[in-house]
């Protein structure tokens, strides 16, 4: 015990010179505390446990259909099915252990229907769906279940011709050409303002965030010092935004002293450059947005 106290001693020693005490405990503690928390958890306790606990009932019946979460809905009922055979055999604490583990993986509630990137904060959860009946179960064919469920899934490589364009447009392909966009076009003092969280630009293009934030929520809006904060970077007008999400902010008459970009084609994005900024492009500059897929509307 006198180890570790040293210990936590030495390390905070250290970085108390490096760090804003007073900020940490007000951002990390009581802002996530009296805000965010109350958000994500629900408010109820009680309810978000309830929902917890039926969150294998609610998925089979969350509406998506793909191949990918059929496989998932297969292990919720092969997990339902051992819970009630250790019932019958009267093996209460294996049946307690994998309903409070599945319990805990999903306390926040996230949507249920959500797949791929946007369905991450159920990972765990499902990682433990899918983990579960191999632990419980003792036949071997049970290992053969990924092999059909890959095979399955995948079934579309060998019988349709693949569209390259669309199979390399990945999941971070746009925020990379966007941040490629920006750090081919940029001058050193130029500053984007990027949310609700598309950090990636701020390191990739080597280009200063407008402000002290480099995301910005929708809970946020909902703490005057924050939104008032992020309201006054706009008043700055930076040169780039990305503007995924405008996260409950006023911020049309902002918007007119920028042009919006299209996006491979796309009738609008979050791509935006100041009005006056993109009038001062040489033709280079445009050229060089249009071969990331950005083009003025």
């Amino acid at each position: 015990m006198v180890e570790l106290v040293a210990g936590a001693g030495l390390v905070m020693i250290t970085i108390i010179g490096f760090i804003d005490i007073r900020g940490y405990f007000e951002n990390a503690i009581l802002i996530n505390q009296k805000y965010y928390v109350q958000i994500a958890g629900g408010g109820n306790p009680m309810v978000s446990i309830l929902k917890a606990v039926m969150t294998p009932f609610m998925y089979l019946f969350n509406g998506v259909n793909i191949p990918e979460m059929a496989v998932v809905k297969v292990m919720i009922v092969a997990i339902i099915g051992m819970t009630i055979s250790l019932i019958y055999r009267k093996k209460y604490s294996q049946v307690g252990w994998i309903w409070v583990i599945l319990t805990l993986a999903n306390l926040r509630n996230f949507e249920l229907a959500k797949t791929y990137y946007d369905g991450f904060h159920l990972i765990v959860w499902i990682g433990l769906v899918l983990a579960i009946p191999y632990l419980l179960a003792k036949k071997w064919w049970w290992g053969m279940i990924p092999l059909f469920a890959l095979v399955m899934i995948n079934k579309s490589a060998f019988m349709y011709k693949s569209n390259y364009g669309d199979e390399f447009e990945i999941y971070y392909s746009r925020i990379y050409n966007m941040s490629e966009a920006i750090r081919t076009t940029k001058n050193d003092q130029d500053r984007l303002l990027s949310m609700p969280d598309v950090v990636l630009g701020y390191w990739q293009a080597g280009v200063k965030p407008a402000g002290r934030f480099i995301f910005f929520y929708k809970w946020m809006t909902g703490v005057s010092e924050l939104k008032s904060e992020q309201m006054k970077n706009f008043d700055s007008k930076p040169e780039y935004l990305i503007i995924g999400n405008k996260e409950g902010l006023a911020i049309e008459t902002y918007l007119k002293s920028y042009k919006n970009f299209g996006y491979r084609g796309s009738g609008g994005s979050e791509f935006y450059v100041r009005d006056d900024l993109f009038k001062s492009f040489p033709k280079e500059k445009v050229e060089r947005l249009k071969y990331y897929g950005l083009e003025a509307i």
